[in-house]
Order: C-alpha cells, then sequence, then structure tokens
C-alpha cells in the first residue's frame, strides 16, 4: 500500500471503539501502515484525542458511550478538520450512513472487514479527503460506492450490500 504521508513518515491513525478488544486488534493490525497515535473508548475521548494529535485518519465506531459515533463524528471534524473519518460498524441503515457521511465521516466501513482491505480504505480516505474529491452533486464521496449508475463497475456492491 501506498503512502499518503511525506517521504519516510506512516500517516497518523486514531482509533475510536469502546471494546478494548477491537481497540487491540485494529491498533496491532494497522500499525505497520499507520502511525497509531492513540485510542479512545468513547465519542468524548475521541474528540479530546483528534484535537490534541491531529490525526490524518480515524477509526470511529458508530456506537460508543457519550454520544456514539455521529456525536464523535461531529466534534472530530470541529476540532481536526485535515482528519479522514472512517466509520466502522455493524449498523447499515440508510439513515445512519447517511448521516455520519453529512456529518464528515469520508467513508462507512462494515466491521469484521479485512485488516489490509481496511488499511486500504483508510489510505484511500486520506486521498480522498485531502483532495476534496466529491461526487458531481458534490453530495457524497465517490470512493466507497456511492456513485451514480452510469460511473458504477457492474456487479460492484456499495459498502452496505447494494449494488451501486
Amino acid at each position: 500500500m501506498t503512502s499518503v504521508a511525506p517521504t519516510g513518515h506512516r500517516p497518523r491513525l486514531m482509533i475510536a471503539d469502546d471494546d478494548p478488544v477491537v481497540q487491540s486488534m485494529l491498533s496491532a493490525s494497522l500499525s505497520s501502515t499507520f502511525e497509531v497515535v492513540g485510542v479512545a473508548g468513547d465519542s468524548d475521548a475521541a474528540i479530546e484525542l483528534a484535537g490534541v494529535s491531529q490525526p490524518d485518519a480515524a477509526v470511529v465506531d458508530v456506537e460508543m458511550p457519550k454520544g456514539g459515533g455521529l456525536r464523535a463524528v461531529q466534534g472530530i471534524v470541529e476540532v481536526a478538520p485535515e482528519t479522514a473519518i472512517v466509520v466502522l460498524s455493524g449498523d447499515e441503515s440508510d439513515k445512519t450512513v447517511r448521516d455520519l457521511i453529512q456529518a464528515g465521516a469520508v467513508a462507512y466501513r462494515r466491521k469484521g472487514l479485512a485488516p489490509n482491505v481496511l488499511g486500504e480504505s483508510l489510505t484511500e480516505s486520506i486521498r480522498a479527503h485531502a483532495g476534496g474529491r466529491l461526487d458531481p452533486a458534490g453530495a457524497l464521496p465517490k470512493v466507497w460506492g456511492f456513485r451514480d449508475r452510469a460511473t458504477c463497475p457492474p456487479r460492484r456492491r456499495s459498502p452496505w450490500g447494494r449494488r451501486c
């Protein structure tokens, strides 16, 4: 995977999830590609960590104490606007995903994703966030299946299982 950080530097990543096992697993599996700057177990801690560390990317769980992923995304966008936020959860309802993307998340990925795929998603999210690549309507990033049918490859599925 190609780094989007300056030569010789790994992109900085923060992890926000209330499950210590998930925190540990994500940290261990992504630390070879990213510099993990910290982990947070709730929305308040995630916002504080983002403000202090100014990471390139953040993995945020949807369901966390003290306001959940939506509050964390909104707060991270406020204190660290350069951070590309990837939401990670099992909740795939259209409303939840749309609310998180509209709040500032760059991508949504389902829990249980292979670490190398999550790493690639994070790297591409950093690139997309830095480049501001949005679809022509300006509503949703092209990176994760929010494309219109004209640009969607046949048989490709969106992040929540539907065809693009």
